[in-house]
């Protein structure tokens, strides 16, 4: 794939999560938590000495990556049905 196709598809795909978080309420709620999780694990991980993570801090992390397991089927749905009407569209245009 070249660079620009590449480009793309990458934008189609910012486009396309951009429009997810303004239609569906828990996928918009999933990317205000999803930095609170990254902010935790950077925390973490930039820790030089022993680590140690409180109860509460453990579950609240655990609470979060739950949620990432709820969210993904429906980012794969929502990317493969505009991938789906994309195409429908592209055909179309080409059959004209």
């Amino acid at each position: 794939m070249k660079l620009y196709e590449m480009q793309y598809c990458d934008d189609r795909i910012e486009e396309i999560l951009r429009d997810l978080r303004k239609s569906n309420s828990n996928y918009s709620a999933y990317c205000k938590t999803e930095d609170e999780l990254f902010c935790r694990i950077k925390e973490i991980i930039l820790k030089r000495e022993g680590v140690f993570i409180t109860d509460a801090e453990r579950e609240r992390i655990s609470e979060l990556m739950e949620r990432q397991d709820h969210i993904n089927p429906i980012i794969y749905r929502e990317l493969y049905r505009q991938g789906y009407l994309d195409h429908m569209k592209l055909a179309m245009s080409l059959v004209k």
